[in-house]
């Protein structure tokens, strides 16, 4: 099955991030073969792709089972994106935007001293094009280009285990657009700090850099899980945090 997202793949991750198909629930193929009008060979592939994000396990003599999601790969993109559409999608987005947090602020560090020319020109290149897109309210295309900045980020920052973690956030990202959590237009502010970023990197202000990255990762962190409906507590203290780093 080359395509991660097969129909059946996504249907059951959909499925059994929703709730509809609890921890511990039986997935019987032959039914899921009719649902879908497939053969068993192609659920029990589909099978497989899900055994490999840790959502079920087959065994012998009982079946395919899912299982609890703690045991599910919470980096994993597919994983993130059915997870984001199901009941619990504030707990996944607040722990993403946590790492995010924690990774990209270093990782704008880590660029003034590794990116090379490529990068350079790439990132100015991708703010310039996100001031475009997001002034218009081309919301799609500026998730694209933000994807690709951030990837390029990771990338630049000469950390192999950021790296690893491109997928992840670009699910974040795009899962702000899916669940309507960013504005109609773009802020100015947003479009600076992009701008802000790259522009730190070329000019190799590991400082400046890191600081225009963490306080662009907190607006956009308190922003959404404002609109996510998470607790006043916890959006004052990403608030109180960023407000410091203003100082």
């Amino acid at each position: 099955m080359a395509d991660r997202q097969h129909p059946v793949v996504a249907d059951l991750g959909r499925r059994i991030a929703a709730g509809e198909l609890e921890p511990g629930a039986q997935v019987v193929p032959e039914e899921v073969a009719e649902r879908h009008g497939v053969s068993r060979s192609v659920v029990r592939e589909a099978l497989r792709v899900l055994e490999a994000k840790g959502l079920v396990q087959p065994k012998q003599r009982i079946g395919t089972r899912v299982l609890p999601p703690e045991r599910w790969d919470a980096l994993d993109a597919d994983v993130i994106g059915w997870r984001v559409q199901g009941p619990d999608r504030l707990a996944v987005v607040s722990d993403l935007e946590e790492l995010r947090a924690a990774v990209e602020p270093r990782a704008a560090r880590l660029c003034c001293e590794h990116a090379d020319a490529t990068d350079l020109a790439a990132l100015a290149e991708l703010a310039t094009t996100m001031r475009r897109l997001g002034s218009r309210g081309d919301l799609a295309g500026f998730t694209a280009a933000d994807v690709e900045f951030h990837s390029r980020l990771l990338h630049a920052s000469g950390n192999a285990a950021f790296v690893r973690l491109e997928g992840t956030f670009a699910a974040l990202l795009r899962a702000r657009e899916d669940l309507g959590t960013l504005p109609h237009e773009i802020s100015d502010e947003v479009l600076a700090l992009h701008e802000e970023i790259a522009e730190a990197i070329g000019a190799q202000d590991p400082d400046r850099a890191e600081r225009a990255a963490r306080e662009l990762i907190d607006g956009a962190r308190s922003e959404v899980l404002e609109l996510l409906g998470a607790p006043a507590t916890t959006i004052g203290r990403v608030l109180r945090g960023l407000r410091s780093r203003r100082r």
